[in-house]
């Protein structure tokens, strides 16, 4: 069984990519260290309105290349959110995305995200593990869930915070930091922004 730790910092950016964006879909990349195999320590928020666009994702995958190479970094994993709870697979533009990434290491950790457990109290993690089947990428059958870690029968994520996790992403997610979030489409469109490492939202982060 394949084991994944997931930063709290990678996990939260996620979840404000998502809050930034509750009505449009959202996809973005999940990053390791180069020689750290399970680890995904950052994630780097991509697209929430050119999707459909492949050049835009392939521009998009370059420039995470560099940073990477730049970085002691690889490119370890992919998220995607739809802003329709009952959408149960990932669409075609998400799927190609995957497709060349995983084609690059097939140990690329897919995850998508169940809108089910945002908001409560006793929330489950909201990231489950997909895989690939005749349907396409689709979340996994989850055998166990709890707030830090979701199992399904190939792979174990775990969420890897010495705080509480729920209490911190409730005072994240209650504050205005999803309006600092810059994903790439928000720098193309304001021709700034640190879309790449969202040094705002880290340092905010950082004094939670």
């Amino acid at each position: 069984m394949a084991q994944h730790q997931l930063s709290l910092k990678a996990y939260t950016k996620v979840l404000l990519h998502c809050s930034k964006y509750p009505w449009q879909p959202v996809q973005g990349l999940l990053l390791a260290p180069a020689t750290t195999a399970t680890t995904l320590a950052d994630a780097v928020p991509l697209h929430h309105q050119w999707l459909e666009l492949a050049p835009m994702a392939e521009i998009a995958l370059q420039l995470v290349d560099l940073h990477c190479q730049s970085n002691h970094l690889r490119i370890a994993g992919y998220y995607y959110a739809s802003e329709n709870p009952n959408v149960g697979t990932l669409p075609a533009s998400a799927t190609a995305l995957v497709q060349v990434l995983v084609a690059r290491d097939p140990t690329t950790l897919v995850l998508m995200l169940d809108n089910s457990q945002l908001g409560g109290l006793d929330s489950a993690i909201a990231l489950v593990p997909c895989e690939s089947n005749s349907n396409g990428w689709s979340p996994a059958t989850i055998t166990s869930r709890s707030a830090t870690q979701a199992v399904t029968p190939a792979t174990t994520l775990t969420l890897a915070s010495q705080d509480d996790p729920k209490a911190m992403l409730t005072r994240v997610l209650q504050s205005n930091l999803a309006a600092d979030l810059i994903d790439f489409d928000d720098h193309l469109a304001q021709r700034s922004g640190d879309w790449m490492t969202n040094e705002a939202v880290n340092q905010a982060l950082e004094s939670k």
